[in-house]
Formats: C-alpha cells, structure tokens, sequence
C-alpha cells in the first residue's frame, strides 16, 4: 500500500453477533486503499475465528494482534496506534455500521484542510446515525441526541467535556505521531486525542454522517437521550460526577507534564490553572471558570459541572514519566 492509505484500527472484546455487520461495510468502502490493523482484548467467544475468517477471505491487508490481556477500550486503541504507520488513521468499534462514502469522505476533507493548515496536525470528524441493537434508527443525529456542539473545539472546552467521537473520526500522520500511548491518568483515547488537536493542531467537524452508531446493553460507551429524568438525576445528584470533574482535572495534569514543551506560554498557565483548581477557595473556582469559559454544553451539564468543581478536594496526581509524544 502506498503511503496515501488509511490505517483502520479496530478493537474487539467478544464481538461475534455485530462484527460481521461491521466487516462488511468496510469491505463496501469506495475507498479501497486501507489497511485494518486489528487488536483482540481477550475474546472468550468466535471474535477471533470470524476476524481470522475474514482475514483469508477478503483480499485486504489485515493484521490481527491477539492478547490474553484485558486492557479496557483506551488503552487497547493506544496500543493498536503503535502499530500504525500510514498517513491516516481512523479508529473502528466493533458494533458499528460504516456508511459506503465514510473513508473516502473524512480522507478528502483531511487532505483539504491540511492544504489549508499547511499540514498542521489535524483532526476531523462527523455526525453519526443512532441506531438500536438492530441497526433500526433511533435518531438522525447524534449530537442532537446527546446534546453536543461541534463548534465547542478550544482547549478549555475540551479540557471538561470530550464532544469527538473515536469512531468517526480520522486523524493525520502528524497528530497521530504526537499522541503519547500511554494510558495513565487518560480517560478515553478519543477524549486524549481530541485534547492533543485542540492544543497542537486543528479539529474540523462535519454535519454530515459517515456511521450508524449501534447502541445496546453492552456498549462500554454510548448515546442516551439527554434530556430525560434520569439523565437530570443524574447529572444533578449522582456523587459520581465529583469523581468524574476529577478525573478532567488529573488529566489535565498528565496532559500538561507530557506536552508543556510543545505549548505556549497562554496554554500552559489555562491548563495549570485548571489542573490547581481543588487548591484554590470556592470563590476563586467560580471566577476561573466563568473568567476562562470552562464550560460544557446544555444547562443541565453546566450546572452539574459547577456543584462538581465546588465541592472537590484535590485529587490524586498520577504521572507517567516514561511515555513521551513519538
């Protein structure tokens, strides 16, 4: 494959009744240049068989990595980054759907956009369908679905909520090679990635959907209404979300001890202060955030987020010093 490809970077766990679906509409892609690098987190079921099936049969250059271990969803896709090479990278979930145009789609807007950038790190990425367990559509849109605003794409709005889903997403060599693949202290390799963009290159969005995104029980992450009951109990209630603000906070920290030599000077004092946000008083909190506009999308969410930030302690500081953007 010439250096123009697409890496596809798919991890599995116990997937056999929606990865045919998945496997097929890669292989109804108009874009025929890519290459699927595969990583299996310890398939106990006929993952591995139906990837193996697909590896002989398909004529596509296909690499399967098999492991015993377990690593979660973020650290199995840092993983597979290790393996990629190509000018392209886009990130696959097992459960899902790919429209026909979906590479060929997000590859020419990548290309145009980098022109435009003169080559800068770029991320773009795209609506997606919400589908049920039988690829039947609940919505048209997922950001609607969800209440998410692609045009929220600074670093102090992604530093607090991540509006990048990995699947629909494609990224070039030259973001992909600053991405640190370790997974101490991230918490989701889309939410990583998209941090990374914001400070370092370029995010674009399209409306445009390129994937139906299937949403059943055992999705490690998915799509819920958000304006509903329980969602709003949630949000305002649940003491999970002090935790959650937290983990925003650790990994900001992360964030700026592996990247503060690739930020300016602006940069490094908004993600400082956020990352020494429980050591300041509440009232300090409450100025820095509306100062700086550390905000998320919707009421619902801001309101959470702001009772959140008011009664945090300081957090655990977990740093990993080994690993280093490539």
């Amino acid at each position: 494959m010439d250096k123009a490809a697409v890496d596809i970077l798919l991890s599995t766990f116990n997937g056999e009744k929606y990865l045919p679906d998945l496997l097929q509409s890669l292989e109804a892609q108009t874009f025929r240049e890519w290459k699927l690098i595969i990583r299996d987190d310890g398939s106990t079921d006929e993952t591995i068989s139906i990837l193996q099936k697909f590896k002989n049969n398909s004529g596509r250059s296909v690499e399967i990595i098999e492991s015993d271990a377990n690593l979660g969803p973020c650290k199995s896709f840092l993983t597979l980054l290790k393996y990629s090479e190509a000018n392209y990278v886009m990130f696959c979930d097992q459960d899902d759907v790919w429209l026909p145009h979906k590479i060929q789609f997000l590859l020419n807007i990548a290309k145009n956009e980098e022109l435009k950038y003169n080559n800068k790190p770029l991320l773009v990425h795209s609506d997606l369908i919400v589908t049920d367990r039988n690829n039947s559509i609940i919505s048209q849109s997922f950001w609607k679905y969800q209440n998410i605003n692609p045009k929220r794409k600074k670093l102090n709005e992604l530093l607090v909520q991540n509006n990048v889903t990995g699947c629909s997403l494609i990224i070039n060599r030259k973001l992909a090679d600053l991405v640190c693949t370790s997974d101490i202290g991230i918490i989701m390799h889309d939410w990583w990635i998209a941090i990374i963009a914001a400070a370092l290159g370029e995010i674009i969005y399209t409306n445009n959907k390129t994937i139906m995104y299937r949403q059943h029980s055992n999705n490690d992450t998915g799509a819920h209404l958000f304006f509903s009951i329980k969602h709003m109990k949630t949000k305002l209630i649940n003491r999970s979300l002090i935790s959650s603000v937290i983990r925003t906070i650790e990994q900001a920290q992360i964030f700026l001890h592996l990247y503060s030599g690739f930020l300016n000077k602006q940069q490094v004092e908004l993600i400082s202060q956020y990352a020494k946000l429980p050591k300041v008083n509440i009232f300090k909190r409450i100025l820095f955030l509306f100062s700086r506009k550390f905000y998320k999308d919707g009421l619902i969410r801001n309101i959470g987020f702001l009772l959140a930030v008011i009664f945090i302690n300081s957090p655990r500081r977990r740093i990993q010093s080994e690993a280093k953007p490539r």
